[in-house]
């Protein structure tokens, strides 16, 4: 039985079963408020390393919001998880964007190659994470959740791409990516467990 069977996702909560979360994104918010507050003089001094800190945070508050609003239980662990494929995410998308302005001049032709090669590339990156972090299944995680969340991801991220190559400085790519991000963590979450 799932949650919305046994009634158990809305379900009252007890106040002392969300403090942890609730203070978790509340310490959360105001660590990307000093986030975005410094990240122009860390681009400044590293695009990589800002890539990676905003990301990291933006990660990690999604999931603190998936556990307080959806799995309404605190885990050190899955925090730790995605802070730690933030840092992976900003890295890889600073990368994959900065090479794509690079090489590639239409506008048009940058958001296919982000959706036909970055796109599931990155989703590649992420449900390889998942594994080897939880110690799934290789092949069957694999074969449930890449192609789902592949499909998913068609849901959102061409209307980022969009967004991001034809109307964004390259500098902010990162910090608008790590924002729709939040949500997309979320989607991820849900979808993963």
């Amino acid at each position: 039985m799932d949650n919305l069977t046994t009634g158990s996702l809305y379900a009252p909560r007890k106040k002392t079963d969300q403090a942890i979360p609730a203070l978790v994104v509340f310490a959360q918010l105001l660590s990307l408020i000093a986030g975005f507050y410094f990240y122009p003089r860390w681009y400044n001094v590293s695009s990589l390393g800002a890539a990676s800190v905003i990301s990291c945070l933006l990660c990690g508050f999604s999931q603190g919001l998936l556990q307080l609003i959806v799995h309404r239980q605190y885990s050190t662990a899955n925090l730790l998880k995605y802070y730690c494929w933030g840092v992976i995410n900003g890295i890889w998308t600073k990368w994959w964007t900065d090479r794509l302005f690079e090489t590639v001049t239409s506008r048009i032709l940058r958001i296919c190659c982000d959706q036909l090669i970055g796109n599931p590339t990155n989703i590649l990156l992420f449900v390889s994470f998942m594994i080897y972090w939880d110690g799934h299944d290789a092949d069957k995680y694999f074969r449930h959740i890449y192609i789902k969340t592949l499909k998913t991801s068609l849901l959102i991220w061409p209307i980022v791409s969009t967004i991001q190559f034809f109307w964004l400085d390259p500098k902010y790519l990162v910090p608008f990516n790590s924002i729709i991000n939040v949500f997309w963590t979320f989607i991820l979450g849900i979808l993963s467990g």
